[in-house]
């Protein structure tokens, strides 16, 4: 049996179940910033096509990431690195990011937000191909998650068109895709440069389909 001195020695030495203040600071960016995303996206498409929007988003924030890192005295990414980015980002920001401003043109945010909750599982499905099995408390996370934001949504009589449809099912797919590739095909270069590479590309990718597509600002 333990004393009481050595009780209270072991709970004065327990480790704290606080958050950090930087775990609390990632937590509210992700839920301010992230989750005001898709409002953003819907009100920016009043001056900027879909697109544009996306890309210039993206060439923004990546030029601005790529510069701190090579400050920072970190490498650009080599060749292979860049060709993986060029993929990964023109289905995660090209199909992913330009198809869902695409269809909040015609979709309101709120369905937008319950369709992208079903990453998740398309994302589970896809490792499958990879015989990766997400594990019973994983599937329970994902269709909590999913659950959740069905019932936020209920309700508020959402208008969309069959276009606006469609272009979502196409981001929440080549995001999935995207997103698994990435991890087991195409690997991008380590740590924050992956990402302003990623969106390097990305950001190239969606200014072209926007010439392509003839987009002329509102």
């Amino acid at each position: 049996m333990p004393t009481i001195a050595a009780m209270n020695t072991a709970t004065i030495t327990a480790p704290s179940e606080r958050l950090s203040p930087r775990v609390i600071a990632c937590l509210a960016a992700t839920w301010l910033v992230w989750g005001a995303t898709y409002l953003a996206i819907k009100y920016a498409l009043i001056s900027f096509p879909p697109f544009f929007q996306m890309g210039s988003r993206f060439l923004a924030a990546g030029v601005l990431l790529a510069a701190w890192m090579r400050w920072r005295g970190v490498a650009w990414p080599g060749p292979r690195q860049w060709l993986n980015a060029t993929v990964i980002g023109a289905l995660m920001l090209g199909g992913g990011m330009g198809f869902t401003a695409t269809a909040e043109q015609t979709v309101g945010s709120g369905l937008v937000v319950a369709f992208i909750a079903v990453i998740p599982l398309m994302t589970a499905a896809l490792n499958l191909f990879w015989k990766v099995i997400p594990s019973r408390l994983e599937m329970v996370g994902m269709a909590v998650g999913l659950g959740g934001v069905l019932l936020l949504m209920q309700g508020q009589g959402f208008s969309a068109s069959p276009a606006g449809l469609l272009a979502i099912t196409i981001a929440c797919l080549t995001w999935s895709l995207g997103s698994v590739l990435s991890q087991r095909v195409f690997p991008l270069a380590p740590g924050a440069m992956g990402f302003a590479s990623e969106m390097l590309a990305g950001g190239v990718v969606l200014m072209l389909i926007s010439l392509l597509r003839g987009e002329a600002m509102a």
